[in-house]
This record gives C-alpha cells, structure tokens and sequence, in this order.
C-alpha cells in the first residue's frame, strides 16, 4: 500500500483525523426539515408524466375559462396559473376584489382540480387606466 502524504496542514490534518477515528465511517447527520412545506416536498413522489399532461390541460382549461368571461378578459395577462398535482395556484395583481373572487370562482368550476390556491393581490396593475 502506497501513503500519499498531502501538500497542505488543512489536508493533513483531516487526514490524521481520518486515521486516528479509525475505520468507522463517519457520516454528516441529515438536514431535518422543519416546514410543513419541505416535509411535503421531500416526501412527495415524484410527479409521473401522465400527471404532468394532466396538470398542463387544466392550467389551460382555467386560464381558457377566466378569458372567456367578458369581466375578467382584461385580468387575464395579469393572472398566471400554474397547476401541480391538480391544485392550481393563482399569482398576480388584479384590480378590484370582485375581480379576485370570479376569477377564483371560475377557476375552480374546471373539473379535475383539487382545489384553487388563491394569491391573487389587489392593486392597480394596469398604469394610467382611468376607468
């Protein structure tokens, strides 16, 4: 067996340390997660592609539902919809809070969702409109 001594103190030191703990393998303890959300994420399955399709078709049946009603056409490039696992999330600033509930109430009229994550914010996205 060949010893190849290291060039740095830093590497000999944790060489020696390495040979004074002997052979036990010596391992980092794992990163505990304490949000609900990590915990959710690190214990989910992976996503299939099928589910991924399905996701995709209802991010396009809200988004499809929310233009077609002649209220919330001029919401909708202030909307963006996002679908994972059948629970859509709703971002982006609209005008008025009516506006903010029809358009989650529209969402959640599309078959197939779980349920709607509303994040929509009230404000004045749309500068200079006078109306």
């Amino acid at each position: 067996m060949t010893l190849v001594l290291p060039s740095t103190l830093a590497t000999s030191a944790v060489l020696l340390l390495a040979v004074a703990l002997g052979p036990e393998r010596v391992e980092a303890e794992p990163a505990r997660t304490t949000t609900p959300r990590a915990r959710r994420l690190r214990d989910a399955p992976p996503r299939h592609p099928s589910q991924r399709t399905v996701d995709r078709v209802i991010t396009r049946r809200v988004r499809d539902a929310i233009g077609a009603d002649p209220f919330l056409a001029r919401a909708v490039p202030a909307v963006k919809v996002t679908t994972n696992r059948g629970v859509v999330r709703l971002r982006g600033e609209v005008r008025t809070d009516k506006e903010r509930s029809s358009i989650a109430f529209v969402a959640r009229q599309v078959a197939g969702i779980e349920r709607v994550d509303d994040r929509l914010t009230i404000g004045n996205h749309s500068k200079g409109s006078t109306w």
